[in-house]
């Protein structure tokens, strides 16, 4: 195997084995489940937004941009407090400690990685809380 190769797939065989720690996984998983839903959710209201005015799109197609999201918001008043939709939903890079649910997601979703792993874990209430403060929000 070449010796690049066979170093990913060490390091990614690493992680699998950080998450045999049950507890581990399972934050993770809620984590990512919770996130999925207020995904979900800002996209259809993103959806109805567009048909409302006009717009034809089909939902795989559509993007969360922040200011979407807020102006999508506005329009059917739903109040959310702007600080809380950029820890969930900006698509910037901060520094990990400081990156958004969404980066996390995509981090642990399209490169397995640890960093994001052992900060969803550390930081579970936290992001759950966020998640939490969202969905009740647009209720």
């Amino acid at each position: 195997m070449n010796k690049r190769i066979k170093k990913i797939y060490e390091k990614k065989m690493d992680i699998c084995n950080e998450l045999t720690n049950h507890k581990k996984i399972e934050k993770v998983n809620q984590f990512l489940n919770k996130y999925i839903v207020c995904e979900v959710i800002v996209k259809e209201i993103i959806y109805k937004y567009k048909l409302i005015n006009g717009e034809k799109i089909e939902k795989r197609n559509i993007r969360m941009h922040l200011t979407d999201i807020k102006k999508c918001l506005k329009f059917f008043s739903l109040e959310c407090n702007v600080i809380l939709l950029n820890k969930l939903f900006s698509c910037v890079e901060y520094p990990i400690k400081d990156r958004s649910c969404k980066k996390l997601r995509d981090r642990y979703v399209h490169g397995f990685d640890l960093k994001s792993i052992h900060l969803i874990c550390d930081n579970y209430s936290n992001y759950m809380a966020l998640m939490d403060e969202f969905l009740h929000s647009i209720k």
